[in-house]
């Protein structure tokens, strides 16, 4: 970036938007970084058994192969109760939200523009760069 600057191309990170954007990715990854158990504890609604049901029961819904003589109608109502069901166990386990869904959600309802997108931009990068590890 030093070269950058020599010779007179505009280098994202002297933006002061880029910077604020940075900072916001950085806080959310700060939090992710002090959890323990990321998946379960972040992300609750990407537990492995509920949503591994759920996306058994929705190919199941569509596929039909275990419909046996069972009405298309009732056996699509059955599928869909235990999908819903599932649902509902999900979103118990998101009440409160955790603080890292506060934080992202807050940022993306309190700034607009280029700080979005430059934000959005830093949580990508930190985020895959934290997966390659």
């Amino acid at each position: 970036s030093e070269i950058a600057r020599q010779i007179g191309i505009r280098v994202d990170e002297d933006d002061p938007e880029c910077c604020a954007g940075h900072q916001l990715a950085e806080n959310i990854m700060n939090e992710i970084r002090s959890s323990s158990s990321l998946k379960d504890e972040l992300l609750p609604l990407q537990s492995q058994a509920l949503w591994h049901k759920w996306s058994k029961y929705n190919k199941e819904r569509h596929r039909r192969l275990q419909k046996g003589d069972k009405i298309t109608a009732e056996y699509d109502r059955d599928m869909d109760d235990k999908k819903d069901e599932i649902r509902e166990k999900q979103l118990l386990k998101t009440d409160p939200p955790t603080l890292v869904m506060k934080l992202f959600l807050s940022y993306l309802l309190q700034h607009k523009g280029i700080m979005k997108v430059y934000f959005l931009q830093w949580l990508k990068f930190m985020l895959d760069e934290r997966s390659q590890q």
